[in-house]
């Protein structure tokens, strides 16, 4: 304890970046090994996804009848799928001998069609690390298991590089960070054949990226943000991040922001007129016109969103720290208010830009941040909502970590915090990472 409090010194950030890649490399390892294949939410529409681009196809299409959109994949991703079945929404069913069996035994090589259009329109280079995992399960004849833990192993490994450098350059806004990026929900990300772990590692580097003052870290902190938000139109929004940079000429900041905007539209509409299935439009139609002809209906159905979030108990702050497997593997409840303490403790304590003489520059980039989540919800009730329904339905707080970053634009610059502080977020982790990990081995059992 002595020494890691002497450790925990001013200009921490790459103290807490080396202390991050230790507790994520035990952890993600740890989740990829324990927990059974297609386990995390929606990982069989993305390793589905994954397998495709690593056989070339980068852009998905139609199925033959004009149908929903996929690609030709192996079938044992069908096969795994069908073997764990019983387990989806289950918290007490726990993996027995044949399903153990099956996901030992089931080969690759085989290949049909599948349906995942909620995957299907998703850009390929979040996919990149999962997709050399199947390559290489191939090319060393593994089991369709195996080659989905190669695929979660080297995203893990991907992800947590790429957080522990966003940590590491992060400055005063480190302890936020490393407390975000050490959620067990962030976590269970990195460790999942999934475009999000490393989506939200990236989000996070190029969001520090842009705040500092070299043009070179500028130009790769848009690209980052660029294929953040093409993996997420929602966050469309945070393209006004460039505009903030106080240190770059308005043309440059311009150019930024500019850049980020016409990669979204571009993959929005080229992946639209592939792959948006047929009857998306209808039902975003209907939707659209049941609220014209009811325009008050909008502030009916937020006051009953949030009114149900709070009657039920914060579902999607509690899926935000970490709700695991298909929102089945809870954590306890004491531990969901630990980690809010913690993590607004470090936000409270965590320092932003450096101060410049627009102060409207916070208020904009809470904006966008503010925005981004009410697409967000927008999103979610045109496109899977009831018709008319009284309440957004299907939103999931893992949507929310890739836009944490983003208050490193609207904290204020701070002094370092106080050594017990530090020790306190520091420290964290270790909870975390165990509780995480119990709750997988009991909610499955020994994989």
């Amino acid at each position: 304890m002595p020494r890691l409090l002497h450790l925990l010194r001013p200009k921490t950030a790459g103290h807490l970046a080396f202390l991050f890649a230790c507790y994520a490399l035990f952890a993600t390892i740890a989740i990829a090994v324990i927990m059974p294949p297609l386990q995390a939410a929606d990982e069989g529409a993305h390793a589905a996804r994954a397998e495709s681009i690593a056989h070339g196809v980068l852009i998905d299409q139609r199925n033959a009848d004009g149908g929903t959109a996929g690609a030709v994949v192996s079938q044992g991703l069908s096969e795994l799928d069908a073997a764990f079945l019983p387990l989806k929404f289950h918290p007490f069913r726990k993996v027995d001998a044949p399903m153990r069996a099956a996901a030992t035994t089931i080969p690759t090589g085989r290949r049909v069609w599948m349906d995942f259009p909620n995957t299907a329109i998703y850009p390929p280079v979040f996919y990149v690390p999962a997709a050399i995992g199947f390559r290489l399960g191939a090319f060393l004849h593994a089991s369709e298991w195996h080659s989905i833990l190669l695929g979660r192993l080297l995203t893990a490994f991907a992800s947590i590089a790429v957080a522990s450098a966003a940590i590491a350059l992060a400055g005063r806004f480190s302890p936020f960070l490393f407390t975000l990026l050490c959620l067990p929900m962030t976590l269970g990300l990195f460790a999942a054949v999934s475009q999000d772990g490393l989506m939200i590692g990236c989000s996070a580097l190029g969001i520090v990226l842009l705040a500092r003052e070299k043009r070179p870290a500028f130009i790769v902190g848009c690209v980052l943000l660029t294929a953040v938000a093409m993996a997420r139109p929602p966050y469309l929004p945070l393209c006004v991040l460039p505009l903030l940079v106080s240190s770059r000429c308005w043309i440059e900041r311009a150019a930024g922001a500019g850049f980020v905007a016409a990669g979204v539209f571009g993959w929005t509409a080229l992946t639209a007129r592939l792959t948006l299935p047929p009857e998306a439009p209808a039902h975003i139609a209907a939707q659209l016109a049941a609220i014209r002809q009811h325009p008050a209906s909008v502030l009916h159905v937020a006051w009953n969103t949030l009114h149900l979030e709070l009657v039920n108990g914060l579902p999607v702050g509690r899926e935000f720290i970490g709700v695991l497997g298909w929102l089945d593997t809870t954590l306890p409840n004491l531990f969901y208010a630990l980690a809010g303490i913690v993590l607004l403790t470090a936000a409270t304590w965590s320092g932003g830009c450096r101060p410049d003489r627009n102060p409207l520059r916070p208020a904009v980039a809470a904006l966008a941040i503010v925005t981004a989540i009410g697409l967000i919800y927008a999103a979610q009730y045109l496109d899977w909502s009831p018709i008319g329904g009284p309440r957004v339905e299907g939103v999931q707080g893992r949507y929310f970590l890739a836009l944490a970053p983003a208050l490193l634009f609207v904290l204020p610059k701070r002094t370092v915090p106080p050594r017990a502080i530090l020790l306190v977020i520091a420290s964290f982790p270790l909870l975390s990472v165990a509780v995480t990990i119990r709750a997988v081995i009991v909610r499955y059992g020994v994989f």
